[in-house]
């Protein structure tokens, strides 16, 4: 299958299946504001084809890296200071929650082998109003 078609798959199993709701997309452009939050952004920008041997019609093992960028802004509560921890917890089920609609995707998982690795970064920034997270996760898909 080529890294359009997962990523359609993997857009459709997102939907409407985090915080997100159907706020998935793919392509568009990466600037996002806050009245967008919580956000999934979704790529394909890696595609890897391994020879499977020293034929005259190349057959290869194929590995696409799905990405997601996930964003989501949090404000401290009038009382407390915690809205980096709000955040964080916030992004950590995000985090979770995009796994798991991936993993159970009836319609992507009968069209792949497996899924080979998942990676995934958090960054909390306090820059502007609120604390504005981010998740980096990338799942290799054989």
């Amino acid at each position: 299958m080529s890294p359009r078609g997962i990523r359609l798959l993997v857009i459709e199993a997102l939907k409407n299946k985090t915080d997100a709701g159907n706020r998935v997309y793919s392509p568009r452009d990466w600037p996002t504001t806050a009245d967008m939050y919580p956000v999934i952004l979704v790529q394909t920008p890696i595609d890897i084809k391994s020879s499977l041997g020293r034929n005259t019609s190349p057959v290869y093992h194929p590995i696409t890296t799905v990405r997601f960028t996930g964003r989501l802004r949090a404000l401290d509560d009038e009382t407390e200071d915690n809205g980096a921890e709000k955040a964080e917890e916030a992004l950590d089920q995000l985090r979770e929650r995009v796994e798991r609609a991936v993993i159970n995707s009836y319609e992507l998982t009968r069209v792949i082998q497996k899924f080979q690795r998942v990676r995934s970064t958090i960054d909390v920034d306090a820059g502007g109003e609120g604390h504005t997270v981010q998740l980096l996760m990338e799942l290799d898909i054989e």
